[in-house]
């Protein structure tokens, strides 16, 4: 999978000994391309990848930085449901900065692609140090999930671990037009 990045300026370092950057040019770059499984670490406002002996670090804040892979749909022709649940989902309380522990449902009823697990395992490990409300959350990952599926018909849970004596649980549901397939129920 490759990752695309659409940016306007990026700090070029050269590596001076280990772990040593000097700054020493601004590049104008209109399209860079980082293989996902080489040389690239995710981190909450920057991307940092090595090569050979230069290492280029971007800010991405407020860009879309992440491309969910996915494959096809063994199954086009048929409404089936796919369930991922993903019981670890860490992300940060922005008024505190305590973590906000919960659980991610996703459902969906695929069209023409499914999500590729560990890349989807790696898009939800990036929400674990930012600063986001329960319901920013769910709906940046629906958001995110939707526009990259394309799903018949797509549900977000979240269930959040009680803090104070409250426990909470964010739903999102849409479905194209006319749908009519399966739908089950709530999870949490």
């Amino acid at each position: 999978m490759i990752l695309g990045l659409n940016i306007k300026m990026a700090t070029l370092h050269y590596l001076d000994g280990p772990g040593k950057p000097i700054l020493r040019t601004n590049l104008i770059i209109n399209k860079i391309y980082i293989k996902t499984e080489f040389y690239k670490l995710l981190l909450s406002k920057w991307v940092f990848f090595v090569l050979g002996q230069i290492a280029v670090v971007i800010s991405v804040a407020g860009l879309r930085s992440w491309c969910m892979e996915t494959f096809p749909n063994p199954n086009p022709g048929r409404d089936y449901l796919i369930q991922h649940i993903a019981e670890e989902f860490t992300s940060v309380c922005p008024k505190t900065g305590h973590p906000d522990f919960g659980t991610v449902v996703l459902t969906f009823v695929p069209d023409e692609i499914c999500v590729e697990l560990k890349d989807y395992k790696l898009y939800l490990h990036d929400f674990r140090n930012k600063g986001i409300f329960f319901e920013a959350v769910t709906n940046k990952i629906f958001d995110d999930l939707q526009a990259e599926l394309k799903p018949r018909w797509m549900r977000i849970e979240t269930i959040w671990k009680g803090r104070g004596g409250i426990r909470s649980v964010v739903r999102i549901e849409d479905a194209v037009e006319g749908y009519t397939g399966p739908v089950p129920p709530y999870f949490g």
